[in-house]
């Protein structure tokens, strides 16, 4: 029997598939489905899943054809095969209605995932094959139909009813691998309506409005003391995020469009939503495009090597990216050391900052120090370096707000070494600097030749405020914000809560590609 083939989608309109699940089996057994081409303004439901390994597959029938899926997915197709005989709904499941190993389709498909979600009649997620899950779920159905929902009926009713086993069901629910998956996201913020189903139990919006009263009603003690470790903490925290969506689903997404655009865009996201898994890293910003207010400005492309994605991300949200929010993007995708691709030169970040030029050689004592004017720290003028960087310039939550340059000469683009304060994690930086313009005034005879290729430094009577441009590789800024991770007071993000100086930020993302002398249209 030949292996089931994806026939090309009309990728001018708004084309995709819809499959169904078939009552009967095959003569030898296997899950049968039918697949088709459909408007996207057809009826049908989508189901949200965890892939699972894909080192544990399973055939199954499309349109009389071998297909492969994970075990997973077809742990679903074996219990909707029964559960919603004979009359099942359309179904659009990602991993069967996107060719996967078509890219273009792929990143068309993807695009499209929002309006895809949001126009289902249903979103019904998976729980998997998990007996102890499906155990909470029967136990959430009673709840929802014997006690009324508040909070001190239901905690009552869990207090009378609870066992070990129940305490084991409870865990299995909101511990499942499914509330880390990054997709569900947008797919649970997006449902017109959203139902769950453990094996054959399914529960709906009441049951979720009362285990959301029973997520409030068992302290943090109690999980700690059943599960036994803080990371249950921050699980549990991130099911009940989830939970008071689903709750509130009908008008969550109406809601999210009301808030101001700064709070809905995707670095808000990031830090909204973290711990967020997925096999691919970039799925893990993809997976909020569509909710996200600027979401639409990131193209989707999974063709392109690691580092250009990441250029090409910054590049677009560059106006509302500054140190936190960069943090931020690297810790969700985990690349504090850049993926290498041997095509490209490594990608450069140019970043605009406010600086204080220092004086090498020893001063008076009443001139060893003086206060930023930037951001009224005081500056240490017998730092070990020329040219201390004012880093709340463009990140209002650096602890540690000013940075050192050492061994560089402004206006001539030279070579100068970052390094951070003696209290700090020992490391260096190698990045090129100039000065863009002058924003104080200094006497004459503080400019002064140093007789260095022709290059000069500044020596300062009275240091005078620059603004200076300074070209990282970008991984070398990744290097630099993780280790000095630690000098975030908050990772709320400063463009909520602080407008930057005019011409301050990153001023432009570029790569090359080897053998091409023309730079990479990603330049703002």
């Amino acid at each position: 029997m030949e292996d089931f083939k994806h026939a090309p989608l009309d990728q001018s309109k708004s084309s995709f598939r819809l499959l169904r699940i078939l009552p009967d089996l095959s003569p030898a057994g296997s899950i049968r489905c039918e697949i088709w081409h459909d408007d996207i303004d057809a009826e049908y439901t989508c189901l949200s899943y965890v892939w699972g390994s894909e080192n544990d597959t399973t055939a199954i029938l499309v349109n009389g054809k071998i297909f492969t899926c994970r075990k997973n997915l077809w742990d679903f197709l074996n219990v909707a095969s029964t559960k919603y005989a004979p009359a099942a709904p359309a179904l659009w499941i990602d991993a069967i209605c996107i060719d996967q190993s078509n890219i273009p389709e792929r990143n068309q498909q993807v695009s499209q995932m929002g309006e895809i979600y949001s126009r289902a009649a249903a979103v019904l997620a998976w729980l998997g094959n998990n007996e102890r899950a499906q155990d909470f779920c029967n136990f959430a159905t009673r709840l929802a139909a014997e006690v009324p929902c508040n909070r001190k009926a239901v905690k009552a009713f869990w207090w009378n009813h609870r066992s070990k086993a129940m305490e084991t069901a409870w865990i299995a629910f909101w511990s499942n691998a499914y509330w880390t998956r990054a997709w569900i996201t947008q797919e649970i913020f997006l449902a017109r309506s959203f139902r769950l189903l453990a094996r054959e139990t399914e529960i709906t919006v009441a049951e979720f409005d009362s285990i959301l009263e029973l997520t409030f009603s068992l302290s943090t003690m109690n999980v700690r003391n059943v599960h036994g470790s803080e990371q249950s903490i921050d699980q549990l925290d991130r099911f009940r995020t989830y939970l008071k969506i689903v709750c509130s689903t009908q008008g969550s997404f109406d809601t999210w469009r009301s808030l101001p655009g700064s709070e809905k865009g995707l670095w808000n996201l990031l830090q909204s939503f973290t711990g967020r898994e997925s096999y691919i890293p970039r799925d893990r910003i993809y997976s909020l495009i569509s909710i996200a207010e600027d979401g639409g400005t990131i193209p989707v492309d999974y063709g392109v090597p690691e580092d250009e994605f990441v250029v090409s991300l910054v590049n677009a949200l560059r106006e509302s990216t500054c140190l936190c929010s960069i943090y931020r993007l690297a810790e969700t995708l985990g690349y504090w050391t850049l993926p290498s691709d041997t095509t490209s030169v490594p990608p450069t970040l140019n970043v605009v900052l406010t600086a204080w030029p220092t004086k090498m050689t020893r001063r008076k004592k009443s001139s060893k120090s003086a206060d930023c004017t930037n951001c009224g720290d005081k500056l240490d003028l017998e730092a070990r370096g020329r040219i201390i960087l004012c880093m709340r310039s463009m990140c209002n939550h650096q602890v540690m707000s000013h940075w050192v340059i050492s061994e560089g000469e402004i206006g001539c683009a030279r070579l100068g070494i970052l390094r951070w304060p003696e209290s700090s994690v020992t490391q260096e930086t190698e990045v090129a600097i100039e000065e863009v313009e002058e924003t104080g005034t200094h006497n004459d005879t503080s400019v002064m030749k140093s007789g260095v290729e022709g290059g000069c430094r500044l020596f300062s009577k009275t240091p005078y405020l620059s603004r200076i441009r300074v070209q990282f590789t970008l991984e070398g800024f990744l290097t630099t914000l993780h280790h000095t991770k630690n000098s975030f007071s908050s990772l709320e993000f400063c463009h909520k809560t602080k407008v930057r100086p005019a011409g301050i930020g990153i001023e432009s993302i570029t790569m090359e590609r080897t053998g091409s002398s023309s730079q990479s249209s990603l330049e703002g």
